[in-house]
Formats: C-alpha cells, sequence, structure tokens
C-alpha cells in the first residue's frame, strides 16, 4: 500500500472513530515500521505492537516480533479508556 493510500484510510479510520492502529505485526521491514510510525504520529493515532498472540513459544509470542521503533507515537495501553486495566485507577 502506498504512503498516500494509507494516509487516505487513516483520515477515514479516524473519521469513523478509530484512535489507534497496529504500528508493528510479526516480522516487517524496519524502514517500513519507521515510515508507519511517522504516518501514526501524525494522524495522532496511539499504536500498538504484535496484538496476534496464538500460544507460548509459538512464532508470534511475545519477544518475537521485530522491536517497535523509536517514535513519539502513543502506546495504545496509555490511551485515557484503558488506564483502569493498566493500573492508573
Amino acid at each position: 500500500m502506498t504512503r498516500r493510500k494509507r494516509d487516505l484510510m487513516f483520515s477515514a479510520f479516524i473519521d469513523a472513530g478509530g484512535e489507534a492502529a497496529e504500528l508493528v505485526s510479526g516480522y516487517q521491514n524496519p524502514d517500513t515500521t519507521h515510515d508507519l510510525a511517522r504516518q501514526l504520529d501524525f494522524h495522532g493515532l496511539y499504536g500498538s505492537v504484535g496484538s496476534d498472540f496464538h500460544y507460548p513459544g509459538g512464532p508470534l509470542a511475545p519477544g518475537t516480533i521485530s522491536p517497535p521503533p523509536r517514535s513519539h507515537v502513543r502506546p495504545v495501553w496509555c490511551h485515557p479508556a484503558l488506564r483502569r486495566f493498566a493500573g492508573g485507577e
């Protein structure tokens, strides 16, 4: 998907009430991850990393996905609606 198409998709997603998107999904090219992080930050979206967990020790188990890039993207677990689940309330 081109960057322009992703921008249009994110705009439509936000218009529909979307607030977060997956930043890292399995093994992906670091350049793609950095570009996606810039887009999420630009659009003010929260980001998640590898939510597709199936079973311990599996190919998508925690710690086996590409690392998140250093960016200004706010982690989805910092969303105000999730604060009580993260022990903040």
